[in-house]
This record gives structure tokens, C-alpha cells and sequence, in this order.
């Protein structure tokens, strides 16, 4: 007996629906089950594989295609890691905005740190500490300069004073003690 389209044979003479994950191909005057490949897919009751949507990916025998998981985009037929700085959105990986950067697992983003900017790089973002005489509070993209008459030291959320018995040198930026 041959089957219609999406249908194959156990016994020669009862049609049934081809599997999930498979496609009923005509082999010589037989239909016979064959897997889906990697990014194709099959519900079931189909003489061909079909592809997986755009930006979804399959592994063999699939009877559905997926995004990507969490911290993974879609690039060329398969999932890859989103690099620092961006974050996964139904399979791709997405810059964060501005003064933000990924979390650890690059599922979303998070307020850079205190005393630090997040700046683009490497096709991402990168956190960087601010320098001597900077400081950002946080969620910033840039480090601001310190005011006239305070200091910090590299990484600072905050410009201090300089001591009492100390001044700031305005070239070195730097708290020295008072000559008397």
C-alpha cells in the first residue's frame, strides 16, 4: 500500500501518521521515516522536514524549534554566548543601554558599578574603573571630574576633602601636608 503524503507503513497495508521529529520520504516504492536534521523539525504527519523560523534552532528530531536559552543569541544556524555587554531577547543578543552592562549570566543588564563607566568594546561593553581625581555614583556611561578642591582615588563613587592639616596640590590632584 502507498500511503499519502505524511503517512507510512508499518505492515504494508495501515497508513498512520509519521512521527514528531520525522519526515515519510518514498525510498524506491516504499515511504520510510527518516529523522529531521539539526534547525528542521516536523509536529508530525509530514512528508518533509520544515525549517526552523528565523532566529530558532532545532537539534535533530525536533518536533519544534526554540530561541536560544538565556545569555545565548542566534548566529549562523546555531546559538553562541552574547558577548559582555549584551543580553539575550528571543535569541539575540542585545546591547544594553546606556550606564548599564550585562549581568553575569547576560540574561538582562544591571546599573554599572559604582565608581566605574561602561563603555563599548569588543562588540560589547566593558566595565572600567574610574581613574584618580573621577568618580561616578553608579549607572553611568561616563566617570565625572572631581570639583575644585577634591580628590579620590581610582574606583571612587565620591570626591573627598582633603584631610585637615593637608591641602590639594591643583597640578598632582594629591592631599599634601601643610609646610609651617
Amino acid at each position: 500500500t502507498m500511503c499519502p503524503e505524511g503517512k507510512t507503513s508499518d505492515d504494508g497495508k495501515t497508513c498512520r501518521d509519521c512521527k514528531e521529529g520525522y519526515e515519510c520520504i518514498v525510498r524506491g516504492d516504499v515511504k520510510v521515516e527518516q529523522l529531521c536534521g539539526v534547525n528542521k523539525f516536523s509536529p508530525g504527519g509530514l512528508s518533509s522536514c520544515k525549517s526552523c523560523p528565523t532566529r530558532t534552532v532545532s537539534q535533530k528530531g525536533a518536533s519544534e524549534c526554540e530561541f536560544c536559552p538565556g545569555g545565548k543569541g542566534y548566529a549562523s544556524g546555531k546559538c553562541v554566548d552574547c558577548v559582555p555587554g549584551r543580553f539575550s531577547k528571543n535569541g539575540v543578543c542585545t546591547l544594553c543601554p546606556t550606564g548599564k552592562m550585562s549581568n553575569d549570566a547576560n540574561t538582562g543588564c544591571r546599573d554599572c558599578k559604582p565608581g566605574h563607566r561602561c563603555t563599548f568594546g569588543g562588540g560589547g561593553k566593558v566595565e572600567l574603573q574610574c581613574g584618580n581625581n573621577e568618580y561616578s555614583v553608579g549607572g553611568k556611561d561616563k566617570c565625572s571630574s572631581c570639583p575644585a578642591g577634591k580628590t579620590s582615588t581610582s574606583g571612587s563613587s565620591s570626591c573627598n576633602s582633603c584631610p585637615f592639616g593637608t591641602f590639594i596640590d591643583e597640578k598632582t590632584k594629591k592631599c599634601e601636608k601643610l609646610n609651617r
